[in-house]
């Protein structure tokens, strides 16, 4: 039987849990190309869950091509074709008998390797908007402390509240007016 442990009381929801952790065992070489997966309906009930909770998870990975269903035959681990591997392989696992397999509940977390090659692919003098953090030659840090000082004695707790969701209105106005070339 497949080494699957979903934990109800967890944020991620369940269908992720399991999508990540059927990835993983993949990616890990615990499930290989031909392999037969239980049908949606019988690993609900191994696991206790609802039918939908399988078939949303197998849903999910036939759309990244790691399985394939066939009907009146069951779903299979697909052979990867075209070469890629767009997730990076699961982690070592850990070995110990009550031991946690932490890649199984981490398997989707791992987007460091395709940040780093978003951002090695801009251009050396454009700006890049791929991470939220600022090249440090053009963030005066001084000048943002004086800013947010001022701020805060001039506007208090009124700063901490949320703001619109699209954005700080006068601020989109501005860079409205820079992109239009009126400034």
């Amino acid at each position: 039987m497949l080494p699957l442990h979903l934990q109800s009381e967890s944020h991620v929801p369940l269908y992720i849990q399991l999508r990540d952790q059927l990835r993983a065992l993949v990616h890990a070489g615990d499930l290989r190309h031909g392999d037969r997966i239980p049908a949606s309906r019988e690993l609900a009930n191994i696991l206790g869950v609802h039918r939908t909770t399988v078939a949303n998870a197998y849903a999910e990975l036939e759309s990244e091509g790691l399985i394939q269903g066939h009907v009146g035959r069951g779903t299979f681990i697909k052979k990867n074709g075209n070469g890629l591997n767009l997730t990076p392989p699961a982690p070592p696992v850990l070995n110990g008998s009550q031991g946690i397999r932490w890649e199984l509940l981490f398997a989707d977390e791992r987007g460091e390797e395709i940040l780093s090659r978003l951002t090695a692919s801009a251009p050396e003098d454009s700006l890049s908007f791929v991470m939220a953090r600022p090249a440090e030659e053009f963030f005066p840090i001084e000048e943002l402390q004086t800013c947010v000082n001022a701020v805060l004695r001039r506007e208090a707790t009124d700063v901490l509240n949320l703001g619109p969701s699209d954005g700080y209105a006068p601020l989109k106005e501005a860079l409205l007016e820079v992109l239009r070339g009126e400034r």
